[in-house]
């Protein structure tokens, strides 16, 4: 497995941290995490991460 893969809460957190840096802009975190924006949007699904403001709800998507 890849270091992601062993350690998957410090790929969220990372996401979280690029998001933040780029005022929740996905092309803007994309680009300082140096995935596409297709690959976030995917991690973002993953982790159930939702964007301040945003219609993405994956909530929904969380087994209970």
């Amino acid at each position: 497995p890849t270091r992601a893969e062993r350690f998957p809460f410090s790929e969220r957190s990372r996401i979280v941290r690029a998001l933040e840096e780029s005022g929740f802009n996905q092309m803007q975190a994309a680009q300082l995490l140096g995935i596409s924006r297709t690959t976030l949007w995917r991690k973002l699904k993953k982790y159930h991460l939702n964007l301040p403001g945003s219609k993405n709800d994956y909530s929904h998507t969380r087994k209970p």
